[in-house]
Protein backbone atom coordinates (compact mmCIF):
# COMPACT_ATOMS: atom_id res chain seq x y z
CA UNK A 1 0.00 0.00 0.00
CA UNK A 2 1.36 3.09 -1.19
CA UNK A 3 0.92 6.76 1.18
CA UNK A 4 -1.86 7.71 -0.81
CA UNK A 5 -3.40 4.52 -1.00
CA UNK A 6 -1.50 3.28 -4.56
CA UNK A 7 0.28 0.32 -4.55
CA UNK A 8 2.90 1.73 -7.14
CA UNK A 9 5.49 2.67 -4.13
CA UNK A 10 6.24 1.65 -0.49
CA UNK A 11 4.74 3.05 2.59
CA UNK A 12 5.89 5.93 4.65
CA UNK A 13 7.53 3.62 7.69
CA UNK A 14 8.85 1.20 5.30
CA UNK A 15 10.71 3.97 3.14
CA UNK A 16 11.88 5.83 6.32
CA UNK A 17 13.86 2.46 7.69
CA UNK A 18 15.52 1.95 3.90
CA UNK A 19 16.85 5.46 3.68
CA UNK A 20 17.83 5.25 7.30
CA UNK A 21 19.43 1.98 6.83
CA UNK A 22 21.22 3.30 3.65
CA UNK A 23 22.50 6.55 5.15
CA UNK A 24 24.13 4.77 8.78
CA UNK A 25 25.75 2.37 5.62
CA UNK A 26 27.18 5.67 4.21
CA UNK A 27 25.25 4.99 0.89
CA UNK A 28 23.97 7.88 0.42
CA UNK A 29 24.07 8.03 -3.65
CA UNK A 30 22.34 4.45 -3.77
CA UNK A 31 19.59 6.62 -1.02
CA UNK A 32 19.56 9.26 -3.31
CA UNK A 33 18.91 7.39 -6.78
CA UNK A 34 16.22 5.32 -4.98
CA UNK A 35 13.84 8.69 -4.15
CA UNK A 36 14.25 10.03 -7.13
CA UNK A 37 12.91 7.00 -8.71
CA UNK A 38 10.13 7.49 -6.46
CA UNK A 39 9.31 11.21 -6.35
CA UNK A 40 9.43 10.45 -10.34
CA UNK A 41 6.24 7.67 -9.52
CA UNK A 42 4.59 9.73 -6.97
CA UNK A 43 4.95 13.14 -9.41
CA UNK A 44 3.42 11.30 -12.36
CA UNK A 45 0.40 10.36 -10.00
CA UNK A 46 -0.24 13.70 -8.13
CA UNK A 47 -0.17 11.90 -5.00
CA UNK A 48 1.40 14.77 -2.54
CA UNK A 49 1.30 12.94 0.59
CA UNK A 50 3.84 10.69 -1.05
CA UNK A 51 5.77 13.50 -2.55
CA UNK A 52 6.01 15.23 0.80
CA UNK A 53 7.22 12.11 2.70
CA UNK A 54 9.85 11.58 -0.05
CA UNK A 55 11.59 14.89 -0.19
CA UNK A 56 11.31 14.99 3.75
CA UNK A 57 13.54 12.10 3.07
CA UNK A 58 15.86 13.59 0.68
CA UNK A 59 16.18 16.69 2.42
CA UNK A 60 17.51 14.17 5.23
CA UNK A 61 20.12 11.96 2.93
CA UNK A 62 21.41 15.61 1.31
CA UNK A 63 21.89 16.77 5.25
CA UNK A 64 23.86 13.92 7.04
CA UNK A 65 25.97 13.73 3.06
CA UNK A 66 29.74 14.41 4.00
CA UNK A 67 29.84 17.16 2.89
CA UNK A 68 26.24 18.31 3.27
CA UNK A 69 24.81 18.76 -0.11
CA UNK A 70 23.33 22.03 1.06
CA UNK A 71 22.19 23.15 -2.64
CA UNK A 72 19.85 20.14 -3.62
CA UNK A 73 18.50 20.25 0.22
CA UNK A 74 17.23 23.86 -0.41
CA UNK A 75 15.69 22.84 -3.83
CA UNK A 76 13.90 19.89 -1.86
CA UNK A 77 12.73 21.83 1.10
CA UNK A 78 11.58 24.26 -1.34
CA UNK A 79 10.04 21.48 -3.53
CA UNK A 80 7.96 20.34 -0.19
CA UNK A 81 7.00 23.41 0.37
CA UNK A 82 5.16 24.20 -2.62
CA UNK A 83 3.75 20.26 -2.77
CA UNK A 84 2.16 21.35 1.15
CA UNK A 85 2.34 25.07 1.87
CA UNK A 86 2.70 24.31 5.39
CA UNK A 87 4.04 26.10 8.11
CA UNK A 88 5.08 22.68 9.44
CA UNK A 89 6.85 22.42 5.89
CA UNK A 90 7.93 25.52 6.33
CA UNK A 91 9.76 25.06 10.26
CA UNK A 92 11.33 21.36 8.56
CA UNK A 93 13.00 24.36 5.85
CA UNK A 94 14.37 26.23 8.88
CA UNK A 95 15.74 23.53 10.83
CA UNK A 96 17.81 22.29 7.13
CA UNK A 97 19.16 26.04 6.96
CA UNK A 98 19.62 26.02 11.09
CA UNK A 99 21.80 22.84 11.30
CA UNK A 100 23.70 22.00 7.75
CA UNK A 101 23.24 25.24 6.06
CA UNK A 102 23.80 27.12 9.13
CA UNK A 103 21.89 29.90 7.23
CA UNK A 104 20.90 31.97 10.05
CA UNK A 105 19.64 34.93 7.91
CA UNK A 106 17.40 32.76 5.95
CA UNK A 107 16.41 30.78 8.95
CA UNK A 108 15.16 34.39 10.59
CA UNK A 109 13.47 34.86 7.56
CA UNK A 110 11.64 31.64 7.08
CA UNK A 111 10.33 31.10 10.25
CA UNK A 112 8.72 34.49 10.69
CA UNK A 113 6.92 32.64 7.54
CA UNK A 114 6.35 30.02 9.63
CA UNK A 115 5.10 31.47 12.69
CA UNK A 116 2.41 33.85 10.26
CA UNK A 117 1.42 30.32 8.86
CA UNK A 118 1.50 28.51 12.08
CA UNK A 119 -1.15 31.25 13.85
CA UNK A 120 -3.83 30.20 10.77
CA UNK A 121 -2.69 26.70 11.64
CA UNK A 122 -1.50 25.18 14.42
CA UNK A 123 -0.25 26.65 17.65
CA UNK A 124 2.63 23.63 17.99
CA UNK A 125 4.10 24.80 15.19
CA UNK A 126 4.61 28.65 15.90
CA UNK A 127 6.13 27.60 19.09
CA UNK A 128 8.56 25.38 17.56
CA UNK A 129 9.31 27.89 14.96
CA UNK A 130 9.55 30.42 17.87
CA UNK A 131 12.15 28.61 19.66
CA UNK A 132 14.29 28.37 16.28
CA UNK A 133 13.89 31.83 15.67
CA UNK A 134 15.07 32.69 18.99
CA UNK A 135 18.21 30.76 18.15
CA UNK A 136 19.03 32.00 15.19
CA UNK A 137 18.88 35.81 16.25
CA UNK A 138 21.18 34.73 18.84
CA UNK A 139 23.75 33.28 16.19
CA UNK A 140 23.26 36.65 14.67
CA UNK A 141 23.83 39.04 17.67
CA UNK A 142 20.14 40.50 17.44
CA UNK A 143 19.40 40.30 21.14
CA UNK A 144 16.54 42.81 20.92
CA UNK A 145 15.15 40.32 18.45
CA UNK A 146 16.05 37.47 20.52
CA UNK A 147 14.13 39.41 23.51
CA UNK A 148 11.31 39.89 21.87
CA UNK A 149 11.04 35.89 21.67
CA UNK A 150 11.31 35.55 24.82
CA UNK A 151 8.19 37.16 25.30
CA UNK A 152 5.92 35.88 22.53
CA UNK A 153 6.81 32.22 24.64
CA UNK A 154 5.96 33.58 27.90
CA UNK A 155 2.98 34.85 26.23
CA UNK A 156 1.79 31.86 24.63
CA UNK A 157 2.39 30.00 28.22
CA UNK A 158 0.27 32.51 29.75
CA UNK A 159 -2.59 32.11 27.34
CA UNK A 160 -2.45 28.57 27.42
CA UNK A 161 -2.00 27.66 23.65
CA UNK A 162 -1.31 24.21 22.68
CA UNK A 163 2.42 23.36 22.05
CA UNK A 164 4.94 20.79 22.90
CA UNK A 165 7.02 22.07 26.00
CA UNK A 166 10.78 20.96 25.17
CA UNK A 167 10.73 23.20 21.78
CA UNK A 168 11.98 26.02 23.40
CA UNK A 169 14.85 24.36 25.99
CA UNK A 170 17.83 24.79 23.79
CA UNK A 171 16.75 28.75 23.15
CA UNK A 172 16.26 29.15 26.50
CA UNK A 173 19.86 27.55 27.84
CA UNK A 174 21.49 29.53 25.10
CA UNK A 175 19.80 32.90 25.80
CA UNK A 176 20.96 32.55 29.48
CA UNK A 177 24.50 31.49 28.68
CA UNK A 178 24.37 34.48 26.40
CA UNK A 179 23.05 36.40 30.23
CA UNK A 180 20.11 37.73 28.38
CA UNK A 181 17.25 38.31 30.18
CA UNK A 182 18.46 35.87 33.17
CA UNK A 183 15.41 36.31 35.52
CA UNK A 184 12.81 36.02 32.40
CA UNK A 185 14.58 33.08 31.21
CA UNK A 186 14.80 30.81 34.21
CA UNK A 187 11.18 32.25 35.40
CA UNK A 188 10.00 30.73 32.09
CA UNK A 189 11.73 27.27 32.67
CA UNK A 190 10.58 26.78 36.02
CA UNK A 191 7.35 27.42 34.54
CA UNK A 192 7.63 24.96 32.11
CA UNK A 193 9.26 22.36 33.74
CA UNK A 194 6.86 20.52 34.96
CA UNK A 195 4.47 20.18 32.09
CA UNK A 196 7.24 18.84 30.22
CA UNK A 197 6.93 15.00 29.54
CA UNK A 198 10.01 14.31 28.14
CA UNK A 199 12.35 13.21 30.75
CA UNK A 200 15.87 15.13 29.04
CA UNK A 201 14.17 18.32 28.72
CA UNK A 202 12.25 18.25 31.87
CA UNK A 203 15.75 18.01 33.60
CA UNK A 204 17.49 20.39 31.62
CA UNK A 205 14.85 22.68 32.36
CA UNK A 206 14.80 22.16 35.90
CA UNK A 207 18.84 22.45 35.83
CA UNK A 208 18.31 25.70 34.31
CA UNK A 209 15.25 27.39 36.49
CA UNK A 210 17.43 26.52 39.40
CA UNK A 211 20.98 27.84 38.05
Amino acid sequence: MGFGGSETHMDEHRLGEMIDKLVVERQHEKAEKFLLHEYNMAESIGDKPALDAILAQLVFVYATDDPPNIAEGKRCCLSREKNRNTAYNMLQTGMFLFYPGRDYSGVVAKMREAIAKGKEEDTRTVYASLGLLGRALLELDRLDEATDVLMEIEKMRLDAKPFVVGDETVFLESAFNRGLEVKSVKKIAAALAPLCRDPEFRRRLQTLANR
